[in-house]
């Protein structure tokens, strides 16, 4: 099949490599003409690991606009949250228009960017040609695996009112065996905010069971394992930490809730996940704050999580300022992340090359983001860099605890009991 994808970010590309890959012939449409030159020259614009590698694999012709028809146009441009937690889908209604407008308009019209629901219904309304041929097709992909998550999907919602669209369907995807959900678009569109409301809820309940297991000397480690292990609850999203930070999950929560609360059906519960993620966020200023005198704080990695360079929902962009505010010192160390980007976000904060440097002469290290260079760390040797006694505050749970009081220094994590407190 010929595919135009329309939109180059996490989602877009990540699709027209996997469909690439299908052995499709594939368009790569995109209006930012940096973004076009380095993908033409197989230089994909942001951090996702794989998906260079993938792309410099397979044929795609990169364009920042086009006027050939194709088959199938599959729209996966951004859909910002706005002022009032209202979604932008400006950009989703602009390539439709443009689209179906053509010549001669393509067989399947795929939407795979997170609109609200009841989008679609308005989409069709504005344009009564695109019921027979739409499908509503919300993506899954967790932003760090998002290739492997393509290639191996958990499942396939397909949200229609044209049934006949459907074989069509399968000829797209017709190596991808994930079961599929067939539905209207409005339940489709439902589907991709409910999931998202869900993995966040699990993340705040994790958090705020970790908060409660560390008021009474609970190892939150042995809670969280014996209550994933239950098939009923899953296997994912448990580990206590400083919340959710991806782009989409704080995105959908935020717009659901206020739909709701406009309605007049207030959602309570989410309602409380997000007021316990916000909170969750500056835990280590728990530790900080009343530290005297004034701290020389080391950070290790800004990012929310070390396979995806997307900052727009990072936890750091809050407590960075907060902790610059209260050190004495602040230094920050991320692999990703460049001095100039980490000079715009977070100015005057001192970004350093290695951990080395981050952790020499601190007195508080706060490990935020899981890089192996963290993970895998020397206590000893950073307990030698570092001033005595130092403090290091394990933000992901993500450190060897036994490792870190072994070199002679202060361990605290989420909801994880501290070493200074006797067994009974």
């Amino acid at each position: 099949m010929l595919i135009t994808v329309v939109g180059l970010g996490y989602v877009g590309l990540t699709a027209a490599v996997g469909l690439a890959e299908s052995g499709h012939k594939v368009i790569g449409i995109d209006h930012n003409p940096d973004r076009i030159e380095l993908l033409q020259r197989k230089i994909i614009p942001f951090h996702e690991p794989g998906l260079e590698a993938a792309l410099s694999a397979v044929p795609i012709d990169f364009r920042t606009e086009t006027t050939e028809l194709t088959d199938v146009v599959i729209v996966a441009v951004s859909t910002p949250l706005l002022p009032g937690d209202e979604v932008d889908t400006r950009e989703v209604r602009k390539v439709i228009g443009t689209v179906i407008s053509s010549i001669q308009a393509p067989s399947l019209i795929i939407v795979k960017s997170t609109i609200p629901p009841g989008t679609s219904d308005e989409l069709v309304n504005e344009f009564p040609e695109l019921r027979e041929r739409y499908i509503h097709n919300p993506e899954f992909l967790s932003q760090g695996q998002a290739l492997a998550d393509w290639r191996t999907p958990d499942r396939l919602v397909l949200g229609l009112w044209n049934q006949a669209l459907l074989p069509l369907v399968e000829e797209l995807y017709h190596d991808l065996s994930a079961p599929r959900v067939v539905t209207a678009p409005r339940e489709a569109e439902m589907v991709k905010y409910a999931s998202n409301a869900f993995l966040a809820t699990k993340i705040s309940f994790a958090n705020e069971i970790a908060r409660w297991c560390e008021t009474q000397q609970i190892n939150v480690d042995d809670v969280i394992k014996g209550v994933s292990l239950d098939p009923r609850m899953g296997q994912g999203f448990w580990r206590p930490g400083l919340g959710y930070g991806d782009s989409c999950l704080g995105k959908d929560v935020a717009l659901l809730t206020r739909r709701a609360r406009d309605s007049g059906r207030t959602m309570l519960l989410l309602e409380s996940v997000t007021e316990v993620n916000t909170r969750q966020q500056m835990f280590p200023m728990d530790f900080v704050h009343d530290i005297s005198p004034a701290p020389d704080v080391a950070v290790l990695g800004l990012l929310y999580e070390p396979g995806s360079d997307d900052m727009r929902a990072a936890p750091s962009l809050r407590l960075i300022p907060a902790l610059a505010a209260r050190a004495a010192r602040l230094r920050v160390w991320d692999p990703v992340l460049t001095a100039e980007t980490v000079q715009a976000l977070f100015p005057g904060v001192d970004h350093v090359e290695n951990v080395t440097a981050a952790v020499t002469g601190a007195t508080v290290i706060i490990a935020l983001t899981e890089f192996p260079e963290v993970t895998g760390l020397d206590w000893h040797t950073v307990a030698q860099a570092a001033a005595p006694g130092c403090l290091v505050i394990d933000a992901k749970n993500m450190l060897d605890q036994t490792g870190v009081i072994s070199a002679g220094l202060t361990y605290r994590g989420v909801g994880r009991v501290p070493a200074d407190v006797e067994e009974p």
